[in-house]
């Protein structure tokens, strides 16, 4: 038994649930589907914040508060670059092929377009959970029964128009939960502590800059294979298993689940560093690019089963060991922190200097 057999396969129950909900095409609710998979599709993005950007404004115009509206406007937009990064990053990573190319009936073609043939998770039940995650604070109970019943909705439009196992819907829904939950927690820290604010968000800039060209590499080169840009850089594709700049890349595997396990207590500490109100700015930044690098390898440990390195720096024939923009976050944190480090031990200098040794002023 493996992992995917229970988290993916559900023992075969998540295969039966498609075969039991797909439609043949034959269907009266075949049009209704494809309109709820329609309504639920990411590309609308702008036009549903276009949409709640017109309610800010008319509220605004008829003399009423639109804060609440506003901020889940925020929410939303934030949300959305969120979701689309682990959306985008976790096809790529996991690679799973759509329903038709592992059922193998022809009875099990899509009834709809395919915009690629990454499976898991589900892109539009991402998003309608996202939907309904943003405008949950802004109804009650009927309105919020509505979103349950159109997130819902538009998982089952997946699965019935054969795009999507019932895994891929589910995962897709945690998807869109965590992108709200970051967008709202970001946006919170932002409002009550600027600085800590925008070290969480350079965190998520450095995890997201760090995430795009991993994939971008797993897209476009194959393994091993360099590709030169000058006499001394390379680009290539390797999968470290070890740890940064490919120390320990022959570890076991119970020391890589110990890396795993040191990488998400580490980013737990460093998040309470960033909050602390202690902290100067340069040590939030500091602890930010090292989160948002440590958050990045333990992604591909996780997700992709190795870490994606592909910098390679060399004279000659001797060669740095190949790194990624998350290693060298990392060690610009650290260089953030020395220099914080020295800058208070500097000041603690000079003003003692300037008191006498019973603490009187000179």
């Amino acid at each position: 038994m493996t992992l995917r057999d229970v988290l993916y396969d559900w023992f075969g129950l998540n295969r039966w649930l498609f075969v039991a909900v797909h439609s043949d095409g034959s269907s009266a609710l075949d049009t209704v589907m494809r309109a709820l998979s329609e309504v639920a599709d990411y590309r609308y993005f702008p036009v549903y914040l276009a949409v709640g950007i017109a309610v800010v404004w008319g509220l605004r115009r008829a003399g009423r508060s639109a804060e609440i509206v506003r901020d889940a406007m925020w929410r939303f937009a934030l949300g959305f670059a969120v979701g689309v990064l682990l959306v985008g990053t976790l096809k790529v990573a996991f690679d799973f092929p759509r329903p038709f190319f592992t059922v193998g009936a022809e009875s099990m073609a899509p009834l709809c377009a395919l915009d690629s043939t990454y499976s898991l998770p589900s892109g539009h039940a991402a998003f309608a959970a996202l939907i309904a995650t943003v405008l949950w604070p802004l109804t009650r109970a009927y309105g919020r029964v509505a979103l349950v019943l159109f997130a819902g909705a538009v998982g089952l439009s997946r699965v019935w128009l054969g795009v999507h196992f019932p895994a891929d819907v589910a995962a897709g829904y945690l998807c869109g939960f965590a992108a709200a939950w970051i967008a709202q927690h970001l946006l919170g820290v932002l409002a009550r502590d600027r600085a800590a604010g925008v070290a969480l968000l350079a965190a998520l800039a450095v995890f997201t800059m760090d995430q795009s060209t991993k994939t971008a590499v797993v897209l476009a080169f194959g393994l091993h294979e360099p590709i030169s840009l000058t006499s001394y850089l390379n680009l290539s594709y390797w999968r470290n298993t070890g740890t940064a700049f490919g120390l320990l890349s022959q570890a076991g595997g119970e020391l890589r689940s110990l890396f795993v396990l040191i990488a998400i207590v580490a980013s737990y500490w460093l998040r309470r560093f960033i909050l602390a109100s202690h902290s100067s700015p340069l040590q939030k930044y500091g602890f930010a690019l090292i989160l948002g690098g440590a958050v990045g390898n333990l992604f591909d440990r996780v997700f992709r089963g190795a870490v994606v390195d592909w910098i390679d720096f060399h004279w000659d024939s001797w060669h740095w060991p190949a790194f990624n923009l998350a290693d060298s976050a990392i060690t610009l944190g650290i260089i953030c922190l020395v220099l914080a480090a020295v800058h208070d031990r500097a000041v603690t200098r000079a003003s003692s200097l300037l008191r006498g040794t019973d603490g009187s002023e000179r």
